[in-house]
């Protein structure tokens, strides 16, 4: 019996040994919070070398972007604009120009027919065709009505029959001198920049279902980004508008492809 409590004692004590070497160890693990030199929570330490301070390689990139701001886009609310990027959804359907891998990829949303969206167009195109961004944007076209009663549109129908026809770009241009929203006139349109009068009848029997599936995931799409209206723009999908007028359109595009050729 005795031997027995000898041994439960021993046992205990053996534990409690344990317990304070682990104890012990665990002191020198930990560090010492009141010796330490801390930087609040979100702030970058400086790092000085021989009395200098040296920017981290976080620091220096930062910097590196606001230099490459242009004046027009050194403000707050541009900074926010250029910071809240939106994830832009291209379909099959997508109708697109440019260099597939460009480093800029602007997305115009149109309903094709009214005067802004056209006024926009015009403003689109100049800028593609300047020699400074040959090969450096992609152009894509979403779809919106402005009608939101009236989800499509003789213009935006016929956008698609081009598109399918290899055609959409003559006829996004032809629309520029239209007065009057008629299927005949938009009919004639497709015929004066090539596509054959038994292919439009032949399309527009066999593909219309589809058109209208097309334009509906437009709209769709048009609609998460928040737009209600046409004309809208994104700049790698940065939106024209409000933060960043467009005035500032040229100025972002040119920061983007600074932006792009910087970290190839």
């Amino acid at each position: 019996m005795a031997y027995f409590k000898l041994k439960q004692i021993l046992r205990a004590f053996k534990l409690a040994h344990l317990v304070l070497v682990l104890a012990f160890c665990v002191s020198f693990m930990v560090p010492h919070f009141a010796d330490a030199q801390y930087a609040p929570s979100g702030r970058i330490p400086k790092i000085t070398i021989g009395g200098h301070q040296v920017l981290t390689n976080e620091q220096l990139n930062h910097q590196t972007l606001d230099s490459d701001l242009p004046v027009q886009l050194q403000n707050d609310r541009a900074r926010m604009a250029i910071e809240n990027r939106r994830r832009i959804q291209v379909w099959n359907h997508t109708p697109l120009r440019g260099a597939e891998k460009a480093p800029v990829t602007l997305l115009e949303i149109t309903d094709l027919s009214c005067l802004y969206c056209q006024d926009t167009s015009k403003k689109v195109d100049e800028i593609f065709e300047k020699e400074e961004f040959k090969g450096k944007i992609q152009h894509l076209v979403m779809y919106l009505p402005v009608d939101q009663y009236n989800f499509t549109n003789s213009a935006a129908f016929y956008s698609r029959l081009a598109f399918d026809a290899g055609y959409f770009w003559q006829y996004r241009k032809s629309l520029y001198d239209v007065s009057s929203a008629t299927d005949n006139v938009f009919i004639d349109k497709l015929l004066n920049i090539g596509v054959a009068e038994k292919d439009i009848r032949r399309m527009t029997r066999k593909n219309a279902r589809r058109y209208y599936r097309e334009l509906d995931a437009d709209i769709k799409s048009a609609k998460k980004l928040g737009e209600m209206r046409p004309p809208a723009l994104y700049v790698n999908g940065i939106k024209i508008g409000g933060s960043i007028t467009m005035q500032e359109l040229e100025p972002l595009i040119q920061y983007e492809i600074k932006l792009y050729e910087r970290k190839q």
